[in-house]
């Protein structure tokens, strides 16, 4: 028997189709694209042109890293100073020049993660394109993609390595040689030349690996290519060795204070406090975003329920899910028993959000279902939804919110420094991060005028800190070089205390007059050997020292 369905059913079905095809039409790689170079483009021009933002800190300390390249650094590798110095080498030396990578960064980092989930989903370009959205939308990352740090390439290299991890093991499965496993230890070398954090990824694949040994062809070329990846990794990472085996191994030294164990730079803190895991949690939120956070956790859980109905897009998701396991989980156990840095765990994040754009299609498709039936009741129709009257799913109300507080996030990324500024508002904005030392550096450049016309040569300039050395150092208009005596103040060691352009005891510097700026007169006085000392400008700690004789007796260059 012939069942005839009526128009109205037939109507209603097509059109049943056409919800569960969610924006099949639009959410394209190429339409991804263009708003990926949109955003680059206001971040460029808010860089370059407006400008409202100075180099904070880190950014000018990374610059003068460029300007003493080495194989390593104290605390990190080289990879930020040289994708510095190529920037400036090109472009000349300018706050724009100096953020280019990191904005380039960004804008590669969403555009290979929608790949690697276009990859995984069976090619389906909208999830891959949800998550380049969803990337574009965090908080944290849109920070990253302004500020020159080293978050931004590192993260690109992650990605790169986890889309070239898919790659080989495609090959490996197609019984193929998987060369693309020599790219996972290229991007994995490469990225530790910027964050140390990179090796994270390492046990993640290796325990993704694990999961799937019982479906997985072992061949021996799989295992030649395994070998020859951890090689390059190896390879890769030789300057960064070489150069702590020359220097006696200080950046072991600075990772373990940085954990605050035996054996670092810092002190170790022998008083626990529950604060600290607290702070933690609330810092990731703050990051990533309340509903970033939110429907991430949503998305790990529908795919882990649904892993059987797609096998193939199951196996994408659970390398995924294995590769933020380590990074995560390391810094959630240091959290509860030392002080951690939010910025630490961003990377792992990037791999969930390559299963948020996955479950973003079905899930709004089932979600727009939902509402459409809702609207074919007769009317008065019932209340469905949580927050509004028509039906609603706690996936679409957390990627909706998410999508809202990533917008509002970045208008008032943006506005900062006009918020700085407003009354009763400034002093919750900490203007004090980005703003200051162009003027320093203008009152350091007119006294350093005044000195050089009496004496026919400039003075020697050092600072206290690290941070204002580099920053002087940067916005002076010869850029010439600071001298940082931190280390000699009892402050932490920094980079500075490994070049060779820093050494207190040069006899070039003997019976010069020195411009000291920041630090405590008494400190100095303490210091340095000296024929006269006299305060220039008690308001902005700058004083005058002439006939300087280097290190007082008893104390030790850096």
């Amino acid at each position: 028997m012939v069942t005839v369905q009526s128009p109205t059913v037939l109507i209603g079905k097509l059109r049943l189709d056409r919800r569960l095809t969610y924006a099949r039409h639009w959410a394209t790689t190429g339409n991804l694209c263009w708003i990926i170079l949109g955003v680059t483009v206001i971040r460029l021009l808010y860089v370059g042109v407006l400008n409202p933002i100075e180099l904070v800190k880190d950014e000018a300390h990374y610059w003068e890293w460029s300007r003493h390249l080495a194989g390593s650094y104290y605390t990190k590798g080289p990879g930020v100073a040289w994708l510095i110095a190529a920037s400036c080498r090109v472009f000349g030396v300018s706050e724009w020049a100096v953020r280019l990578p990191a904005i380039m960064a960004s804008g590669f980092t969403a555009l290979v993660l929608a790949r690697l989930t276009t990859a995984i989903s069976n090619g389906d370009q909208r999830a891959g394109f949800f998550t380049g959205v969803a990337f574009l939308l965090v908080p944290a990352y849109q920070v990253t993609g302004m500020l020159m740090t080293i978050d931004g390439p590192y993260m690109l290299c992650w990605v790169l390595a986890l889309w070239c991890m898919v790659v080989a093991v495609k090959q490996q499965d197609a019984r193929h040689w998987p060369w693309a496993y020599g790219l996972v230890g290229f991007f994995l070398g490469l990225g530790f030349l910027f964050k140390y954090t990179t090796l994270l990824l390492l046990p993640g694949l290796v325990l993704y690996l694990w999961l799937t040994r019982s479906r997985r062809a072992w061949t021996w070329q799989a295992r030649l290519c395994q070998a020859l990846s951890l090689l390059v990794m190896l390879a890769m990472s030789y300057p960064v060795i070489a150069w702590n085996m020359q220097q006696d191994w200080p950046t072991l030294s600075h990772l373990l204070g940085r954990l605050h164990l035996p054996g670092g730079d810092e002190a170790v803190s022998h008083q626990w406090s529950a604060a600290w895991f607290a702070e933690y949690l609330l810092t990731q939120v703050g990051i990533i975003g309340p509903a970033g956070i939110t429907v991430m956790i949503m998305s790990v859980v529908l795919a882990m329920r649904h892993r059987h109905q797609d096998a193939q897009s199951w196996d994408g998701q659970l390398m995924m899910i294995s590769s933020a396991i380590p990074i995560l989980l390391f810094y959630s156990l240091i959290a509860i028993f030392k002080p951690t840095q939010g910025n630490w765990t961003l990377a792992g994040y990037l791999s969930l959000l390559v299963i948020v754009g996955m479950q973003v299609t079905p899930q709004m498709s089932h979600y727009k279902t939902q509402v459409k039936r809702w609207e074919n009741l007769p009317t008065p129709r019932p209340r469905r939804g949580y927050l509004r009257s028509k039906p609603e799913t706690w996936f679409q109300i957390a990627w909706e919110v998410h999508i809202k507080w990533g917008v509002g996030a970045a208008i008032v990324i943006l506005s900062l420094p006009l918020l700085g500024h407003v009354p009763g508002l400034g002093r919750y904005v900490p203007t004090h991060r980005w703003e200051g030392a162009r003027l320093q550096a203008m009152r350091v450049d007119h006294i350093r005028h005044q000195l050089a016309d009496q004496h026919e040569q400039f003075p020697v300039l050092i600072s206290d800190h690290y941070g204002d050395t580099s920053q002087l150092a940067f916005y002076l208009p010869d850029h010439p070089t600071v001298l940082c005596a931190g280390h000699l103040l009892g402050r932490r060691k920094s980079a500075y205390d490994f070049f060779a352009d820093q050494r207190f005891n040069d006899p070039a510097l003997l019976d010069r007059t020195v411009l000291l700026i920041h630090g405590n007169e008494k400190h100095w006085q303490a210091l340095f050997a000296y024929a006269s000392f006299r305060v220039i400008d008690h308001e902005h700690q700058t004083y005058r020292m002439d006939g300087f004789a280097g290190l007082k007796t008893g104390s030790t260059t850096p």
